[in-house]
């Protein structure tokens, strides 16, 4: 079985993710500008860690559960990440992911 995602469906599948956060947001009444800013950035931000860790990628094991659950390294680095994301009223803020593109 090839689990290889050609281009265009891993583009699809960081699309909808994005899709789902913002369908969240609007919840929250922000600036529409604003909205549309932080949409172009996350879709940004989700594409450049696929890139990075391989996400979408036929070497990444989602079968083996303990590899992704017990690495504790990984699980650290992501908690750091979204604390540092997160602002006070628990939402994500886009200044975070700009640092994070940048890097």
């Amino acid at each position: 079985m090839n689990d290889g995602l050609k281009p265009n469906q891993e583009e699809k599948i960081i699309k909808n993710m994005v899709d789902c956060i913002m369908d969240d947001l609007d919840n929250f009444y922000f600036d529409e500008l604003i909205m549309k800013q932080y949409k172009k950035e996350l879709f940004q931000f989700f594409k450049k860690i696929s890139k990075e860790y391989s996400l979408f990628k036929a070497g990444f094991d989602f079968s083996n559960k303990k590899n992704i659950v017990n690495d504790k390294e990984k699980l650290e680095e992501i908690a750091q990440y979204i604390a540092a994301a997160t602002d006070s009223r628990g939402l994500i803020s886009s200044i975070p992911i700009k640092k994070i593109l940048e890097e």
